[in-house]
Order: C-alpha cells, then sequence, then structure tokens
C-alpha cells in the first residue's frame, strides 16, 4: 500500500527528510559525513512501499556515517535502523520476543516491502 501524498512534506518522516537531506560533512562539528544523497533516495522509496499509518509515525534522522536512520515505536514494538547508499540495517524488538535483527541488507526492493511489513506488524 502506498503512501497517501495529502500535502507535499505534510508528514512528520517529510519533514525530518527535507531537514537532513542538505547537511554537509561535518554537520554535528565532530566530523560526521554529508547524508549520502542514494541513502535519500532509498528512504523516498522505501516510504513508497510503506502504509499512511506507519509513515505518520515514522522518524528520520542523520547518522555520522551518512546514512539515514529509522526509528518507529508502538506498544507492539520497536524497530530502529539505519538507511545507507547500498544496504540498510535494522532490528525489531517485540515484547514477549526476541529480537529479530538484520544487517546489511540490499537497498531494493524485495528489502523493502520485507521492512515495510514488519513496521506495519507493529502498528
Amino acid at each position: 500500500m502506498e503512501t497517501e501524498d495529502k500535502t507535499a512534506d505534510s508528514l512528520p518522516w517529510q519533514k525530518d527528510l527535507r531537514k537532513i537531506q542538505n547537511l554537509k560533512d561535518n554537520w554535528d562539528n565532530e566530523g560526521a559525513c554529508a547524508i549520502n544523497r542514494l541513502a535519500i533516495k532509498n528512504v523516498q522509496h522505501l516510504m513508497k512501499t510503506v502504509n499512511i499509518n506507519v509513515a505518520s509515525s515514522l522518524r528520520l534522522h542523520p547518522t555520522p556515517l551518512g546514512a539515514v536512520g529509522i526509528m518507529f515505536e508502538t506498544k507492539q514494538g520497536r524497530i530502529k535502523g539505519e538507511v545507507g547508499d547500498v544496504a540498510l540495517s535494522y532490528f525489531v524488538k517485540r515484547p514477549d520476543a526476541q529480537t529479530e535483527y538484520y544487517s546489511f541488507e540490499p537497498a531494493n526492493e524485495e528489502t523493502f516491502v520485507v521492512l515495510a511489513r514488519k513496521l506495519e506488524s507493529i502498528a
């Protein structure tokens, strides 16, 4: 299911992405890398696969290595990770369940759909 595009930049993730997409090298004054343009495109592609309920609550933040951090938390669980230029890594933590880890998964359609379904499973 695709996110609805009610008004441009109206969802928190869109505002977050707009704020971080133009960060330059050393944006944190501690040597952080500029946010990778392909990481930005990968996040935009991922968000096209996520339903509007998830999209309206998912938050994004820059990482020092130039990736985009993702965070989604509900009573049903938490997903936290990073989307980079060629790969993404994340974990899924549900109450009373073992944490699931996904490391250096390829940034492609199949992986985005898997992550979207996991996000929706805790929405």
